[in-house]
């Protein structure tokens, strides 16, 4: 329905004005052209004006209402139209933007697969130098792991070995450390080979107590070897220390035993030459046990004469 003013439809008021007849102007139109004549001043029409006039009124109405309706029609056509066109531009962009999408999606997927791929070899790669890194550690340690200046001063080729770690680009902080202590020592330079090993149970002691528990070992080992009593005591003091962070070593109190029959301390040498065999029997050290035994029978003897 079209509407017009105040909410009235066209047809609604085509239809009144139909109804009411043609207008005054309309009916003096159509007198002259029906050559109506004028009686006592009454106008008057040849043939049924008001019949005519009816009939024109209605297809009047029809042919209006035919063309309000076809402009409404084609009013919607074109408003169809328009959405369709809309809808349509509005479908081909998804279409084109899908498109991109799924390129991007498949060069992003590409990309994410040549990632993972150059991710995966530098896994190997470093995998790979771990392991070698971890072969020249065990290989720079192979001579130092638990070493001592006890058993630096047993072995003639000592003193080679150090040179070789101490100019070794590979051997760590640590490693040449121990090698410039036995270094010195291996030179006569037992004072500095001591003060070497106390940086060394320093640096140690806490992060790596068996290390540092060797370093104090190694102390009282030096100690003992310059002589005098002085030194036999300071040799006691580092061989403790060395039993304080790893008790379980039975060189440790062995060589304490011995530097206390040194000193004249039998009863507390005799124990600690049975801690240390009982230490040695515990590991299976039948060598050890033989060589504590002995010592502890050298006492028994001495005792007795």
């Amino acid at each position: 329905m079209v509407y017009g003013v105040m909410g009235i439809s066209i047809p609604t008021v085509l239809l009144a004005q139909s109804v009411q007849g043609p207008t005054t102007q309309e009916t003096n139109t159509l007198s002259e052209a029906s050559g109506a004549d004028t009686i006592n001043g009454t106008q008057m029409a040849y043939g049924d004006i008001p019949q005519d006039s009816e009939r024109y009124s209605n297809a009047e109405i029809d042919h209006r209402f035919n063309e309000v309706r076809r402009e409404l029609l084609d009013d919607r056509a074109s408003t169809i139209e328009w959405w369709l066109a809309a809808v349509g531009v509005f479908l081909a962009l998804l279409a084109i933007l899908g498109l991109f999408g799924f390129r991007e999606f498949r060069e992003l997927k590409k990309e994410a697969r040549a990632a993972t791929e150059i991710a995966e070899e530098s896994a190997n790669k470093a995998r790979d130098l771990v392991e070698e890194i971890e072969q020249i550690r065990d290989k720079s340690h192979e001579y130092y792991q638990g070493m001592t200046a006890k058993k630096a001063g047993d072995d003639p080729a000592a003193e080679e070995k150090a040179e070789a770690v101490s100019k070794d680009p590979q051997a760590s902080l640590k490693d040449k450390l121990i090698a410039s202590a036995i270094a010195l020592q291996k030179e006569g330079k037992t004072d500095e080979a001591i003060k070497r090993w106390r940086s060394i149970a320093s640096a140690t002691e806490g992060i790596d107590n068996d290390l540092a528990a060797d370093a104090w070992f190694s102390i009282g080992y030096l100690e003992a070897e310059k002589g005098g009593d002085a030194n036999l005591e300071k040799g006691i003091l580092a061989y403790d220390r060395a039993i304080d962070l790893a008790s379980d070593h039975v060189e440790y109190h062995h060589n304490r035993g011995a530097t206390l029959v040194s000193l004249g301390r039998i009863a507390e040498a005799r124990a600690a030459f049975e801690k240390a065999r009982d230490i040695a029997k515990n590991a299976g050290d039948e060598e050890m046990v033989s060589m504590v035994e002995k010592n502890l029978q050298e006492l028994e003897d001495s005792e007795n004469t």
